[in-house]
């Protein structure tokens, strides 16, 4: 029987590794995006809207609980 590639089976160790997590950590990040838009098109807007998703990577033991853009400031508008 092959669990390793099995999605019930990574989805029960992912919530026995969240289970297992020695601490919580939080970090702020700050990025920089050059955003490409029309002149009728709101920044604000498309930085309301925006999706973005972080992940941990696959072969270390952590998760990314949860992500929000906390602030954002146009540095440049030409």
């Amino acid at each position: 029987m092959v669990i390793k590639n099995n999605p019930i089976f990574a989805s029960l160790n992912n919530i026995i590794k969240s289970n297992t997590m020695a601490r919580k950590v939080f970090v702020e990040v700050k990025f920089q995006l050059v955003i490409n838009l029309n002149d009728d098109t709101s920044v604000e807007d498309v930085l309301n809207e925006m999706e973005y998703e972080f992940t941990a990577p696959t072969d270390v033991n952590a998760d990314i609980d949860n992500s929000e853009m906390l602030d954002f400031e146009i540095s440049d508008s030409k």
